[in-house]
């Protein structure tokens, strides 16, 4: 889960140079997600089993200049982002 978290943390940081200041849609399955959130959140990979990720849900970070957001987390209903 590490590497999994390594290098989904590699492809954001890519899409934040090639989309500085746009939102950008990212889809995969719930545990690269989970790790991500994670790593955001400040959650050991220990205990990220306790976010849930369900299938087709959103969530929604905010990479800051200062800090990430987590704005949204297993969203299923309307985004008001």
């Amino acid at each position: 889960m590490n590497e999994v978290q390594a290098r989904m943390l590699l492809q954001i940081e890519c899409l934040q140079e090639r989309h500085d200041g746009q939102m950008v849609a990212a889809v995969s399955h719930a545990e690269p997600i989970r790790a991500v959130l994670a790593h955001y959140a400040g959650i050991p990979l220990d205990l990220a089993l306790r976010l849930e990720i369900g299938p087709a849900s959103v969530s929604v970070i905010r990479i800051d200049e200062w800090a990430p957001k987590l704005l949204c987390v297993n969203g299923t209903g309307d985004l008001a982002v």
